[in-house]
């Protein structure tokens, strides 16, 4: 399905995630759909929305009332709720039967009001929004001037291709099975780094950190990386919330490897110094200092970054635990 989104309905899906994060959801709801492709702001959905007095701080502000916030742990990976996933489904079936061959948003926003159930449909009535007029004004728009495919900022990429499959990655149910491992292997290399770090306070090392990568002035997308590292120059020269770590690295593990390393892609884009991929499977790290610089370490193999860590050593075999180990020999 997410090969047919059009950049606008990709950033939704991006913005939704983001709105889980900051109400400290571990789910991707209708409601949050709802406040993204209000605040994607340049859609269909999001003209017919603000047309109808919807705004993102009036929508934030039901949301919160109806279902609170959570408990502030946010996984790596947000899965979609069931009538989220439903919204999803009708907005493809209404592309079809409008015979469109992408889902913009306004094909979301039809989807999300023909569900007509969830969270989302409850903060509209709340904020006085006639739903059928709506829908009427929303398929009129799709009808008239659907929205034609568009690019993606430049800092993001230049090809849609390289973050659609981390979308669909990020929605997919069968990552909440093999998350286990990721975590096991990220937690065993931060150990291992934070040991050098912390007694040379050299900086700090996060366990998946929400990273907010500004697009422009109004607009921002938050990736999260396994492991990060900021060193303590950098906290004085930004904000913490705007600070880009000189090191990520991301844990191979899930159904679309690819998209992990779409993700450490477009980190390094913005500023990530080195980035390393941690595969449990093939029991590989590829070290990323540039970009055409790339080493793969295997095996007894030695992980040395003397230009962010002088002196610091240790065998990548320390980072596999025994479930990758018995994974590999199957």
């Amino acid at each position: 399905m997410f090969e047919r989104f059009t950049e606008k309905s990709i950033k939704v899906v991006m913005l939704a995630q983001e709105e889980a994060r900051r109400l400290g959801h571990n789910f991707v709801g209708t409601e949050q759909i709802l406040c993204a492709l209000v605040g994607e702001g340049t859609g269909n959905a999001a003209h017919v929305l603000k047309s109808a007095g919807v705004s993102l701080k009036r929508a934030r502000i039901e949301v919160e009332k109806i279902i609170g916030r959570g408990s502030g742990f946010v996984a790596v990976e947000i899965p979609f709720t069931p009538r989220t996933k439903r919204v999803l489904e009708l907005s493809l079936q209404e592309a079809r039967y409008l015979g469109h061959n992408h889902i913009g948003t306004e094909h979301l926003l039809i989807g999300l009001l023909q569900e007509g159930e969830g969270v989302a449909s409850r903060v509209l009535e709340n904020m006085g929004v006639n739903l059928a007029q709506l829908l009427e004004q929303i398929r009129s728009t799709a009808q008239q001037s659907p929205e034609p495919p568009s690019s993606l900022p430049r800092t993001l990429s230049s090809s849609a291709s390289r973050v659609r499959p981390l979308i669909e990655e990020l929605s997919n149910p069968i990552f909440r099975f093999v998350e286990p491992v990721a975590a096991i292997v990220a937690a065993r290399f931060s150990a291992a780094l934070y040991r050098w770090v912390e007694p040379r306070r050299l900086g700090h090392v996060l366990n998946s950190p929400s990273l907010r990568l500004v697009l422009n002035e109004d607009d921002y997308l938050t990736l999260t990386p396994n492991v990060a590292f900021i060193g303590h120059g950098q906290l004085d020269q930004h904000p913490f919330q705007d600070v880009i770590p000189e090191l990520a690295a991301v844990v191979l593990c899930g159904p679309e490897p690819s998209a992990k390393q779409t993700r450490l892609e477009i980190l390094m884009e913005y500023g990530v110094k080195v980035g390393l991929l941690l595969d449990p499977q093939l029991q590989t790290v590829s070290v990323y200092c540039g970009e055409d610089d790339r080493q793969i370490l295997q095996g007894q193999d030695t992980l040395r970054l003397h230009e962010l860590f002088p002196g610091w050593e240790v065998p990548i075999s320390e980072f596999w635990p025994p479930l990758a180990e018995t994974q590999s020999e199957s």
